[in-house]
């Protein structure tokens, strides 16, 4: 390895290992909120300010001025966090428990300059009643001084009503995560106004995530705004599952959309009135969204709303946990589009009650996951698989022959075994799961979707599998498969997976792992051969966050074969792995086919506490060999050379 670069290798440990100062504020009087934000510019260089707000209602008037607050090219991250109970014991996400309200008094508004580096996160608040300085906008944050291509502002579970801009909510940086808001019946002034402006930096990778919002009822402006310049990024944008309706202008405007060239963004499964800049591609809806009572404010979906188990099936950034106002997020077969979930559901359903199995595909033992499969497969709705299995945990399922392959919309969810706690953190696996599926070294696999199953759909949540000799869960036909919250290998007293996941014939896409939520990593150790196995000639699956060759605490060694194996899979992204311990390649990409495939800002050959965990063979094994490369790697991937 060339000196320079192990010299540079070192530097960057010893300043990760540098400890950044935090400052946390409970916060449950109006003097205390108005104190602790308008102290935001004050905080030191290299700190996080987290302001957590106790649940009430803040008639905060003139105490928060347009003024920005300035960090001054200083890297100060904030938190700005609603729905906390006293003394910040315990807290709960819903807006409509913590409101910040200026009671319509001029030049009022959330302001803040970031500098290069730094991050933003405003959580489950209400403002309203704020009158923003002509030009500006209510909760503006912009990332003023520099740049950096890792800053992310994110701004969820937030509603904002009665408010007066020329933007409600304006956005500006690197990576933007809109996500699961409310914004309505606000004024916006002055020509070019929008209730969201959301601004594609000038430099380097930029992506916007504009995903699950009710955006509507806006005077005076278009409902969103997305401006980009010309140049481009290896980021993905997403705008999925949003309400975009009866705003005073176009509801959704693309200037200078240069993230419309590649890569594509995902724009899927959205209701909007109007549309400029772009054309909207199929899975779109110009259908009335048809709310309980729109003229009274009213946002939630009436039955029959052709927006209710509609969303999409799949997102890049994942769903969020809980709708806007705390309850369960997807009630059905798909998630509802916007940011209100109705609780309809179009699925018939199963309850699993022993983990006895006869390996009888025609008279399974009633209550058996076998005899759960059999019903879904025979349904002719979507179809969820719910379990109650009496004792203590583990359940064990051990398989006595090949399961039924699935060829229909099913979802297995083990999260709902009494006893299933999930993972809350990202690069370990810190989940208690209950259920294990056992295929004892002489089953082929526990799911199976075949080739012929063009119709078929599944979701995998909170299981355990281990001792598959062909592939834990395998997926040869359908499309838009989703796996996530499970381990595979690293069980006590079980034989290896040969594969854990294998996408592969004439499947389509599916997403493993994901993003914005730790209860989607999955877990895969100790493969006989592959961790996660693409060749499907269709391509398009996302790896997001899972924890690859290690053990549970993501340091010890629970090494694969091969970590990721892709061979004429095109199209393809890795994000955010955490890769090591193979036995050869971390991931190995080959077979002219395999183009477009994507790998950014993955952590290849460390463990979670940054000591080495190579791979003995490479990190990223080359496959054209002198051809040009069609794969990307982000210059923030960190590999780890030995």
């Amino acid at each position: 390895m060339h000196s320079f670069l192990r010299l540079s290798l070192i530097a960057m440990a010893l300043l990760l290992a540098l400890p950044a100062r935090a400052t946390t504020l409970c916060v449950d009087s109006v003097s205390e909120l108005a104190q602790a934000i308008n102290g935001y510019a004050s905080e030191p260089d290299d700190s996080t300010l987290t302001i957590k707000v106790v649940q009430g209602n803040y008639l905060v008037n003139a105490l928060l001025t347009s003024a920005p607050h300035d960090a001054n090219e200083r890297l100060i991250n904030l938190k700005l966090l609603g729905g906390y109970s006293a003394g910040c014991a315990s807290r709960t996400i819903n807006p409509l428990n913590t409101v910040i309200d200026a009671n319509n008094q001029a030049n009022t508004a959330l302001s803040f300059f970031l500098g290069e580096d730094a991050n933003a996160t405003i959580e489950g608040i209400t403002l309203t009643r704020f009158v923003a300085q002509s030009g500006q906008a209510v909760l503006n944050l912009e990332s003023f001084y520099g740049f950096s291509s890792e800053a992310i502002f994110a701004v969820r579970h937030c509603r904002f009503f009665s408010n007066v801009g020329h933007q409600i909510v304006n956005v500006r940086a690197a990576q933007m995560d809109v996500v699961n808001n409310q914004i309505s019946n606000n004024t916006l002034l002055g020509g070019g106004a929008a209730a969201l402006l959301a601004t594609w930096k000038n430099e380097g990778d930029s992506r916007i995530a504009l995903n699950n919002n009710t955006i509507v009822a806006n005077a005076g402006g278009a409902g969103v705004m997305v401006s980009t310049d010309t140049r481009s990024s290896a980021r993905i944008s997403e705008f999925a599952g949003n309400i975009l309706w009866a705003n005073g202008s176009t509801d959704l405007v693309f200037v200078q959309p240069n993230l419309l060239g590649s890569p594509a963004p995902l724009i899927t499964a959205n209701v909007y009135g109007s549309v400029s800049g772009t054309s909207m591609p199929a899975g779109n809806s110009t259908a009335n969204p048809q709310f309980v009572n729109a003229a009274g404010g009213n946002y939630t979906l009436a039955a029959g709303s052709p927006a209710i188990n509609s969303g999409p099936s799949l997102q890049l950034y994942g769903f969020p946990t809980r709708d806007l106002t705390g309850g369960a997020r997807i009630i059905g077969s798909l998630i509802d589009r916007g940011a209100h979930e109705a609780s309809v559901s179009d699925q018939s359903s199963f309850l699993v009650t022993t983990t006895a199995d006869n390996g009888n595909n025609s008279s399974p033992i009633t209550g058996s996951l076998r005899a759960a499969i059999k019903a879904a497969n025979a349904s002719a709705l979507p179809f969820k698989i719910n379990f109650a299995i009496s004792g203590t945990c583990p359940r064990i399922v051990s398989l006595a022959a090949p399961m039924l392959d699935i060829v229909r919309e099913v979802s297995i969810d083990g999260s709902t075994q009494p006893g299933w706690v999930g993972n809350s953190s990202y690069s370990v696996f810190d989940a208690s799961l209950c259920l294990v599926v056992n295929g004892s070294g002489s089953t082929p696999y526990a799911f199976h979707v075949p080739s012929n199953a063009s119709g078929a759909r599944l979701t995998v949540n909170g299981m355990m599998f281990a001792g598959f000799t062909d592939a834990a869960i395998k997926l040869e036909g359908g499309a838009d498969h989703r796996i996530s919250g499970n381990q595979f290998g690293a069980v006590p007293f079980t034989s290896a997976n040969n594969d854990a996941i294998r996408v592969t014939g004439n499947s389509g896409r599916a997403i493993i792992g994901g993003f914005d939520d730790t209860g989607a990593v999955n877990l895969i150790a100790g493969s006989s051969n592959v961790g996660i196995y693409l060749d499907n000639a269709a391509g398009g699956s996302v790896l997001g966050n899972n924890v690859i060759g290690f053990q549970a605490d993501g340091n010890g060694n629970g090494a694969n074969e091969t970590g990721v194996f892709i061979f004429n899979s095109p199209g393809n992204s890795l994000q955010y792995n955490r890769i090591g311990n193979s036995l050869s390649n971390g991931v190995s990409i080959s077979g002219a086919a395999s183009t477009g495939t994507m790998l950014q800002y993955n952590v290849i050959g460390l463990t979670a506490s940054d000591t080495p965990a190579g791979n003995q063979g490479a990190g990223v094994g080359n496959p054209f060999r002198g051809q040009k490369q069609h794969h990307r790697r982000a210059p923030e991937q960190r590999l780890w050379w030995q």
